[in-house]
């Protein structure tokens, strides 16, 4: 599942999926609106009312693309429903958007598996309500994975670990929300600059990604994703990777490290090394 979708008013969604099989798979990709009931949109010239039928040969890769010709902007989700006995297969999703035919942001949505209980990295500056240049907000999108309505209670935490603010979002069965903090009732009092963590918690099974929009210095409207952390799954002893990271040049990389679950520490060390594999002496702030 792919838990936010955007097309038209200047917003375009790709979606690649991938079969890492030997086998060729197939199944529907099904987008829904925000209720949860199908949305019309379309793919790669074809039109339909919420489902598209891909099909993917053995070690194969396919695109798909819509064209956000509309002047009115949609989201929702897309579920990935593989036909019975056939494999699921990978996939990520990139949504942008356009002014003036002028690219101005991107951002990528990995396929996400649904669960009860998700940790992520939360940041609010400055004015962003007004569009004020530099400021940022984190926000989510959370898609019910379930038939039945679901109320996904969501909790703010300082970098202390001490609460903050709480909040509780109802959705409808199948349904799906995408918002910044500042607009969810319970949090659009929470003082800024703020740094820390979103609890996510349902009673049912919800897909999840974090949102960060943030307004550059000209005023533009930049979006990236986060990813967030199965509270279920998220344990591990072993060490973790960053693949890619970029320091000077114009480019800076923020590190965000926290606990996977409610009452556990961690501890260790960050180690930087080059393209090469050689340690790299870099300075942190």
């Amino acid at each position: 599942m792919f838990p936010h979708f955007a097309d038209g008013g200047g917003w375009t969604t790709q979606i690649v999926l991938v079969n890492p099989t030997g086998n060729a798979i197939s199944g529907v990709l099904r987008f829904t609106d925000p209720g949860g009931q199908p949305a019309s949109v379309a793919l790669n010239g074809q039109t339909a009312a919420g489902d598209f039928v891909y099909s993917l040969p053995a070690r194969s890769a396919r695109a798909f693309l819509t064209p956000g010709v509309s002047g009115i902007e949609r989201a929702g989700a897309v579920w990935v429903i593989p036909a019975e006995n056939n494999s699921a297969p990978a996939g990520s999703l990139v949504f942008s958007y356009r002014k003036s035919n002028v690219r101005i942001t991107e951002a990528g949505v990995p396929a996400s598996t649904p669960g009860s209980s998700f940790r992520l990295y939360a940041e609010a500056s400055g004015r962003f309500d007004a569009a004020e240049p530099g400021s940022m907000q984190s926000g989510l999108a959370i898609t019910n994975a379930s038939s039945t309505p679901a109320t996904v209670r969501l909790e703010l935490i300082n970098l202390n670990g001490s609460p903050v603010a709480n909040a509780a979002l109802t959705l409808g069965a199948n349904a799906q929300i995408g918002t910044f903090l500042n607009q969810i009732p319970g949090f659009e009092m929470v003082s800024v600059p703020f740094q820390g963590l979103l609890r996510v918690v349902s009673p049912s099974p919800v897909a999840v990604v974090g949102l960060r929009g943030r307004y550059n210095e000209r005023g533009d409207f930049l979006i990236t994703t986060t990813p967030p952390v199965s509270e279920e799954t998220a344990a591990s002893s072993g060490d973790s990777y960053f693949a890619h990271f970029v320091d000077a040049g114009g480019y800076t990389s923020q590190f965000i490290l926290f606990s996977t679950g409610p009452g556990t520490s961690a501890s260790g060390s960050i180690r930087f090394v080059s393209q090469s594999g050689q340690p790299l002496d870099l300075k942190l702030r």
